[in-house]
């Protein structure tokens, strides 16, 4: 009976030494930093396709910048979708100052459909001649 009883403890010595807290390090730990971002500075695309629409839309021809009779931005999209069936998709253009500043209230997301292959275009206004960038984000 004694030999039995040597490896259950020696097994139970290991186990306690595996799972103790022991001398552990303090638990304040700074705070998640983000990575930095690949995309450099002033190359973030001007149209963003999220939601695996980039399977499914591709820009058909340039964007169409243009400034208005009031000298507002006004920027035209047009995509084309390369499914064999509609999509229904939701759209925004966000305009920004020469600084990068978002002009105006968030954007309100706009909802079209895009017929099985076929185009669809997108026209955007700034509200404040302050506009000098836009983008377009599209979502399904």
């Amino acid at each position: 009976m004694k030999h039995t009883t040597w490896p259950v403890a020696i097994l139970m010595l290991i186990a306690l030494g595996l799972f103790s807290p022991g001398c552990r390090r303090d638990n304040i730990m700074a705070p998640n930093v983000p990575p930095p971002d690949p995309v450099a500075p002033g190359a973030y695309p001007q149209v963003v396709l999220l939601g695996g629409l980039e399977r499914q839309l591709v820009i058909h021809e340039s964007p169409h910048v243009t400034r208005t009779g009031q000298d507002l931005l006004r920027a035209r999209v047009t995509l084309r979708s390369v499914v064999d069936r509609n999509l229904v998709i939701h759209y925004r253009f966000i305009f920004e100052s020469e600084d990068g500043e978002q002009i105006g209230a968030a954007p309100t997301w706009r909802q079209t459909t895009v017929n099985a292959r076929t185009l669809v275009r997108m026209d955007g206004n700034a509200l404040s001649r302050r506009a000098t960038r836009w983008r377009l984000e599209v979502r399904p």
